[in-house]
């Protein structure tokens, strides 16, 4: 079915008040590299628990790989996963995935 005059300009309307790119300014651009800095974040309260990659998976009864991907950024773990880490560790959620206040 071939779209109407109406629908069709309706649609350019749309395109033209919708960003096609995400509006990026300092704080986005800021929360953004803490993100990244995930890994390196749950390296160091890994490693001030004195605990192995090993110890930390099997705490979190996780495949041990996931861990070495969380902490090299090659795998961002889901929100859910994240919240469990960060409990077992005894942070902040907050702090561990955006960096953001104290552990």
């Amino acid at each position: 079915m071939a779209m109407g005059g109406g629908q069709r300009r309706e649609k350019d309307v749309l395109m033209t008040i919708l960003p096609c790119k995400p509006m990026l300014n300092s704080d986005s651009v800021a929360i953004m590299d803490n993100v990244d800095k995930f890994g390196e974040r749950l390296r160091e309260k890994r490693t001030a628990k004195g605990w192995t990659q090993l110890e930390l998976a099997k705490r979190m009864d996780i495949a041990p790989m996931d861990v070495s991907n969380y902490e090299r950024g090659a795998k961002k773990p889901r929100n859910e996963r994240a919240l469990l880490l960060a409990q077992v560790l005894g942070v902040s959620s907050a702090w561990l995935v955006f960096g953001v206040g104290e552990p």
